[in-house]
């Protein structure tokens, strides 16, 4: 638990926040690589899989006693292509990543809720750049900000999300298992839980709401 501990950012002030959005151009994808395309989703069945592992071969439970916002594996995945930003949890177990992708994502399937946000480069907004790296805000992920988010995580492309999977787990090998979500309601849930930590306050009282949360995301049964 201590070795989790000392990863873990410590607290600031509300003043001090900064969204963790890193515009990542050193990794790229095969052009074929569209992160939502039916024929990637389908290249990860039968294969060992770096995210959602054990749900792979048999049913799963988010019973996590403990958890709490990672910087360093939020930042580094913010950097990864095709990433707009990150916010990672660690749990006593696991990892879950709620990722916002960028417009590079463009095959990712369109389905209802599914929204694709304007962004710092839009001009129906006009706001400068750096307003964006220092909003402070509940709702991250929302038709005012510069995300795209996908409603099922199924819709992710499995070498998008296997890429990130394996990223998390270099960098920290204690991870048991990785679950990687796109949902607007997810990021803005970690969101929360990530403003309530960088102000010093305990997330214990979440444990409870942040698994329920997990589990209607991911689920419990078989995802071969």
């Amino acid at each position: 638990m201590n070795k989790i501990m000392r990863r873990f950012i410590p607290a600031l002030s509300a003043a001090g926040f900064i969204i963790v959005t890193v515009s990542g151009c050193t990794n790229t994808y095969p052009k074929e690589t569209s992160y939502g395309h039916p024929k990637q989703r389908i290249e990860g069945k039968g294969q060992s899989r770096a995210y959602q592992t054990q749900q792979q071969v048999s049913a799963v439970s988010h019973n996590n006693t403990f958890f709490a916002y990672d910087h360093e594996l939020s930042t580094q995945i913010a950097a990864m292509h095709g990433v707009m930003g990150a916010i990672v949890m660690r749990t006593d177990r696991n990892a879950y990543a709620a990722i916002m992708v960028d417009n590079s994502a463009s095959g990712t399937k369109a389905g209802r809720s599914e929204t694709k946000t304007h962004g710092p480069g839009d001009m129906k907004n006009q706001i400068p750049q750096p307003y964006y790296e220092n909003l402070y805000t509940n709702e991250l992920a929302s038709d005012f900000l510069g995300y795209v988010t996908v409603q099922d995580h199924k819709n992710l492309s499995h070498n998008f999300k296997q890429e990130i999977a394996l990223k998390i787990r270099q960098l920290d090998p204690t991870v048991h298992d990785v679950y990687i979500s796109a949902n607007r309601e997810f990021i803005n849930q970690l969101n929360h839980y990530k403003l309530d930590a960088l102000s010093g306050a305990s997330l214990k009282p979440y444990v409870n709401e942040f698994n329920q949360g997990a589990t209607r995301i991911f689920g419990t049964k078989p995802q071969p």
